[in-house]
């Protein structure tokens, strides 16, 4: 398992992993990124923790995220900053 070792020490303490907006952004224009941070996803799940993605911008990232199994969302495609959350499903 890709980075099992890191899953597995680091990150045990941690009940939430927050992915930062520049990996996000890049899931759809590198397959090796994709397959990575999907074994990753897989990984963190595995050990019950919450994965959280930001700066989603687009429905095709939205779709992978989705798709790899994401805990959360946020980002402008969902919504733009605001008090309160606006949503229709």
């Amino acid at each position: 398992e890709i980075l099992s070792g890191l899953v597995g020490s680091e990150m045990c303490i941690r009940d939430s992993i927050k992915f930062d907006g520049t990996l996000i952004q890049q899931l759809t224009n590198d397959t090796f990124i994709d397959n990575i941070f999907e074994d990753l996803l897989t990984n963190l799940k595995n050990y019950g923790k919450i994965t959280i993605a930001t700066q989603v911008e687009s429905p095709k990232v939205m779709s992978v995220l989705w798709k790899y199994g994401i805990g959360m969302v946020q980002g402008f495609y969902l919504q733009a900053p605001a008090k309160e959350m606006k949503y229709e499903f």
